[in-house]
């Protein structure tokens, strides 16, 4: 009997990758805590530096388990924010 697919309600899914590609990093963590800026994979500079991370995924799921959000952010070497996209669950892609 095949099992049902897992459904993520109000969770966030984080990958942080080096310069070459390699996952230096995963997180799961609540939407909540997401949003109240509890995670130094996107928020925190140094840490990112640190870790050498260039580019961190992400996907972003609303209390119903639906897909809200994906997102590509890509940094420096020293871990600074230089150019990001998020894609919506209505398809609405925004580039900063």
């Amino acid at each position: 009997m095949a099992s049902k697919p897992r459904v993520h309600r109000n969770q966030v899914f984080l990958i942080g990758y080096s310069a070459d590609g390699k996952v230096v990093e995963r997180k799961s963590i609540a939407y909540e805590r997401y949003y109240e800026g509890s995670s130094p994979l996107i928020d925190d500079d140094r840490y990112r530096k640190n870790l050498k991370i260039r580019l961190v995924t992400g996907e972003i799921y609303d209390s119903s388990g639906k897909l809200q959000q994906h997102f590509l952010n890509f940094y420096d070497r020293k871990g600074a924010y230089v150019f990001g996209r998020a894609v919506h669950a209505d398809g609405q892609m925004i580039e900063r």
